[in-house]
């Protein structure tokens, strides 16, 4: 064997050491789902790789690779929870003698390479949407029973190799999740009180449990411009040139971008070559009237025509004029980027890009529809933004949207917007955050209990 094919094995093997070490030092399953589901990709690549538990016939969505968190309101947790649940339902991979035997000859997890074409639930658009052509279920479980496993998918098929590497590497997953698992268990084991100390935790508990407080939601929100303008498109054409950069400020007047000019140049030239035809038949007919004083009746038809003419070219200059995109008002500059933009078509009202005051802001709170409650618009809202996590703003909710929308993730929420009361201290617009909006008040108990008494109360149809 060669060096190189030597220094080459060795730094896979030290990778795949490497990888095992640090999954036996995470304490919980979502810091083991998303290191998993993330540092898999050096030793064996993939597009996607998405890690799900079950229990009781249901695959629920833990972590994604490329993603921080994941809700379960999205399109694609649903879409492939939902595949999950279909494949090993037809093909009764949840089935308890399956599981006792992939345990006895091949330990806590089992590698299964599927065609993308096998799932016959699921319509090949939508599933070629969400997944790549190649997919493996690594099924996790413990001795008695399915736990979870891994949705990975590539367009490249698996080779055997890394089939069996999976499986090596499922073994060790699904052994750190039992471990974590039996360890959260057994916590309380350790704990014990004598006869008074129960009496008294007892009676902390149901003071705590009692305590009167106010029904709370947290929600993510933004800093967004209160009353800004919109700048759009004049007219049908490509964009052929961006002047400005976004969070640029700008003044009345400023050019923002250019848009092709080449169709109404035309135009107009054409106007202007019509108007100079008209006014020399015009003096032609003027001409002739002294031979001929039988076309002085001509003369006032050529001079109408003459102004629709000039009209016509009055239109056709201020239309081109109009290629110069330029700001009506001074402000701050709000679009994704330069080069989204520059050689797109745009259609007359396409909205290209906002001007917005930075010294007139606003809260915008995103609210799930799950987690709605009666708000008290009287209670000023807090927030907390991602760059000083430790500073809270307080603000004043003023509207609340009555039907919910979709946000840009796909999660359906209702927009409510709130006056910040110290605006002065927030840095710019578009700063993101979460916001804690409080309703009626309660008690702590039903406070806490209020999101799975919903839960129950969709499980149970009332």
């Amino acid at each position: 064997m060669s060096r190189q094919g030597l220094g080459s094995n060795t730094l896979n093997l030290v990778k795949l050491i490497s990888f095992f070490k640090q999954l036996r030092h995470k304490d919980d399953l979502s810091q083991a789902g998303f290191y998993i589901v993330n540092e898999l990709y050096n030793i064996i690549p993939y597009r996607q790789c998405v890690f799900w538990t079950y229990k009781d016939g249901k695959a629920k969505v833990r972590a994604a690779s490329g993603q921080v968190d994941v809700s379960d309101d999205t399109l694609y947790a649903q879409f492939l929870g939902s595949s999950v649940e279909n494949y090993l339902h037809e093909k009764h991979l949840d089935d308890q003698n399956k599981i006792l035997a992939y345990d006895m000859e091949e330990g806590f997890a089992k590698a299964i390479s599927v065609n993308i074409n096998e799932f016959a639930n699921t319509s090949p658009e939508e599933i070629k949407e969400w997944s790549s052509e190649n997919i493996v279920f690594l099924l996790l479980h413990n001795n008695q029973e399915l736990i979870g496993g891994l949705w990975i998918d590539r367009e490249k098929p698996f080779s055997e190799v890394e089939l069996a590497l999976l499986e090596d590497i499922g073994d060790a997953f699904s052994d750190r999740i039992q471990h974590i698992t039996r360890r959260d268990a057994n916590f309380f084991r350790f704990v014990s009180f004598d006869k008074k100390s129960k009496w008294v935790m007892l009676a902390v508990i149901v003071l705590v449990c009692l305590w009167p407080v106010r029904f709370s939601i947290s929600a993510n929100s933004e800093i967004v411009p209160e009353n800004m303008e919109v700048v759009a498109a004049p007219y049908n054409a490509l964009i052929k040139d961006v002047l400005v950069r976004p969070n640029e400020a700008v003044e009345e007047g400023d050019t923002l971008f250019l848009l092709d000019e080449t169709q109404l140049r035309n135009e107009f030239k054409l106007a202007l070559g019509e108007l100079e035809s008209a006014r020399e038949k015009l003096a032609k007919t003027e001409r002739e009237t002294f031979a001929d004083p039988s076309k002085r009746s001509e003369l006032n038809l050529l001079r109408e025509q003459i102004k629709a003419k000039e009209l016509q070219a009055a239109y056709a200059k201020e239309r081109l004029e109009l290629s110069n995109v330029k700001a009506s008002r001074d402000g701050v500059l709000m679009f994704s980027d330069v080069n989204d933009l520059i050689g797109q078509p745009v259609r007359a009202g396409d909205r290209i890009m906002m001007v917005a005051d930075p010294n007139n802001i606003e809260l915008l709170i995103h609210i799930p529809t799950d987690n709605m409650i009666n708000i008290d618009k009287s209670v000023p809202a807090k927030l907390f933004l991602n760059t000083s996590p430790l500073d809270s703003f307080r603000a004043k909710i003023h509207a609340i949207s009555y039907q919910p929308s979709q946000d840009p993730g796909g999660i359906l929420s209702y927009k409510a917007r709130a006056e910040i009361l110290n605006p002065e201290d927030i840095e710019r617009i578009g700063l993101t955050g979460t916001a804690k909006v409080y309703g009626s008040r309660t008690i702590f108990l039903f406070n806490i209990l209020r999101r799975p008494f919903i839960a129950l109360r969709n499980l149970i149809s009332l």
